[in-house]
């Protein structure tokens, strides 16, 4: 009876090994879907980390990790590059352009496609897409397409 007791608890504890495993690899992959995904602008990060708001909500980045491409809206002209990401959250953003058309607020845009050329990792919160230069918050998505 004492064999049987220690096998099913050896059992058990196995079990609940190779589950624990499986989640962590289920959570990783995750996180791959979840940044293919559609993104709304939400602001920059100041100087202090403090978002500053971006109101107009018209700046938009469609992520394709699995193409290695990126595409969106800065505002006023559409934009696209490449993308290679890597696990543990890194990220980069090749070539990031943009069309010419004359626009009334270009600094948004300038800035969006300078910062995502300097952008080498990203953290996804819920719904929440934030991405960093050398460590520090410089933007933030929200997707509404979970």
């Amino acid at each position: 009876m004492r064999n049987l007791l220690c096998s099913v608890f050896t059992l058990i504890s196995m079990l609940s090994i190779i589950s624990c495993k499986a989640q962590k690899v289920n959570s990783t992959a995750d996180k791959a879907v979840k940044l293919s995904n559609e993104w709304v602008f939400e602001g920059f990060f100041n100087d202090e980390l403090k978002l500053v708001y971006d109101s107009s909500k018209s700046v938009e980045i469609i992520i394709s990790p699995q193409e290695n491409f990126f595409t969106g809206n800065t505002g006023c002209n559409a934009m696209r590059g490449t993308l290679t990401t890597e696990p543990g959250g890194k990220i980069k953003f090749g070539y990031p352009e943009a069309l010419n058309k004359r626009c009334a607020n270009i600094e948004t845009e300038k800035r969006l496609l300078q910062l995502l050329e300097c952008v080498t990792n990203y953290t996804i919160e819920g719904a929440i897409l934030k991405l960093y230069c050398n460590e520090k918050a410089v933007m933030q998505f929200e997707s509404y397409k979970n």
